[in-house]
């Protein structure tokens, strides 16, 4: 009786799928309120969680894959396949690598961090992958979260201060932004109301604070689900959402 209690004590929490559901369910809310209610930040608010939850399960996914070689290929696939979705949505061509991009330097990050032995070269790695980074969407913050993760996993936890850093860092920045210059959500084409100017500090990055309880709650069990959902979602959504855009302005 006692073990069979131990055991369901160990599935509490939330395992891996309902996670990264909670993840593209956040980011879909994020891209229709770009894309449909742009004049409002809290939808990117709310999508402001599926990073950190992104970057955590591929340091996860480096840990416990069979393959890097794989991995890395279906990242850089689903990077591939987004790319013109991922223009056509929010009509940027030039930095069009998305966010598949940042999670696969992040991921080879990673790698460098783990096999190179020389601390030069290690760090020369990791800082060519963040310039290559700047193509992708969150570019070196995402790079940084995913090795921040990683080495939190190492440590067995599932973050650290570094993590906490760099959220807290970014919602400073924020708030500077706010406050030191003036009109600055009119100068980037944000709608400057009273509103937006309170959240523009979470949207650029401080809400990511609110994925750390909902991992705080990982269990560490995979979940039911086809793998490939998630890899296949975000091309898909976007071309959706491009196509959804496309039939409403035809009949406005």
């Amino acid at each position: 009786m006692e073990q069979r209690l131990s055991v369901q004590a160990e599935v509490k929490g939330i395992d891996a799928t309902s996670l990264k559901l909670i993840a593209v369910l956040a980011m879909l809310i994020d891209h229709i309120g770009g894309l449909f209610f742009a004049d409002f930040l809290g939808f990117q608010v709310v999508g402001r969680i599926t990073l950190p939850i992104m970057a955590f399960f591929v340091a996860e996914g480096y840990i416990h894959t069979r393959s890097f070689k794989k991995y890395t290929i279906r990242l850089a696939l689903t990077g591939l396949a987004s790319v013109v979705p991922y223009g056509l949505v929010f009509k940027d061509w030039y930095t069009s690598g998305n966010i598949m991009l940042t999670l696969l330097m992040g991921l080879l990050a990673i790698w460098f961090y783990d096999n190179t032995t020389n601390p030069v070269l290690k760090y020369l790695a990791i800082s060519a992958l963040c310039v290559v980074s700047f193509l992708g969407d969150w570019s070196v913050i995402g790079v940084l979260l995913v090795l921040a993760f990683y080495v939190a996993r190492k440590q067995q936890k599932i973050y650290n201060g570094w993590i906490i850093a760099i959220i807290a860092l970014m919602f400073i920045f924020g708030v500077i932004i706010i406050w030191a210059v003036p009109d600055s959500l009119s100068i980037m084409g944000i709608n400057a109301s009273t509103m937006n100017e309170y959240l523009y500090p979470f949207a650029i990055g401080g809400a990511c604070i609110f994925a750390l309880p909902l991992l705080s709650r990982y269990n560490g069990e995979r979940g039911k689900g086809p793998r490939t959902f998630f890899y296949l979602f975000y091309p898909l959504h976007l071309l959706a959402l491009y196509l959804l855009k496309l039939a409403i302005d035809c009949y406005i």
